[in-house]
């Protein structure tokens, strides 16, 4: 449970443009992203990878389970969301992420860290993406 609930905070702090990825005082380390997402254990994480487990955060993190995440079910996992960005995400004025919406602005994220352009993150684009939230 404790692992679901980093990567759910990591992943909202993305989608959210937080200054951090902590909840509750803990730090999630680039070694427990990798080990969430990595689901081939081969020390990277690509965009297939990458989808299935922001789909499955998604899902976690939609607690009233309409299929979309309001501003409220962000907010309580990532205490220190930006509106803006979450209202910029939000590309049909709904006041909601839908799934397409939310992983719209995973996939530039992704596509922002993959410094090489190479498909995948490594542990130093981990590490990377982690130092500049």
């Amino acid at each position: 449970m404790r692992q679901m609930v980093l990567v759910v905070m990591l992943i909202a702090a993305v989608v959210a443009g937080t200054t951090g990825y902590s909840v509750a005082g803990e730090q999630m380390t680039r070694e427990e992203v990798m080990a969430t997402a990595d689901k081939n254990h081969d020390g990277r994480i690509d965009l297939q990878e990458f989808n299935q487990r922001m789909t499955e955060v998604f899902f976690f993190a939609d607690t009233d389970k309409d299929g979309k995440l309001s501003w409220e079910e962000l907010q309580a996992v990532v205490v220190d969301a930006d509106p803006q960005r979450f209202k910029a995400a939000d590309s049909d004025g709904d006041g909601k992420l839908a799934l397409y919406e939310y992983l719209y602005v995973l996939h530039v994220d992704f596509a922002t860290a993959d410094k090489n352009q190479d498909g995948v993150l490594d542990m130093e684009e981990v590490a990377a993406m982690l130092a500049r939230k």
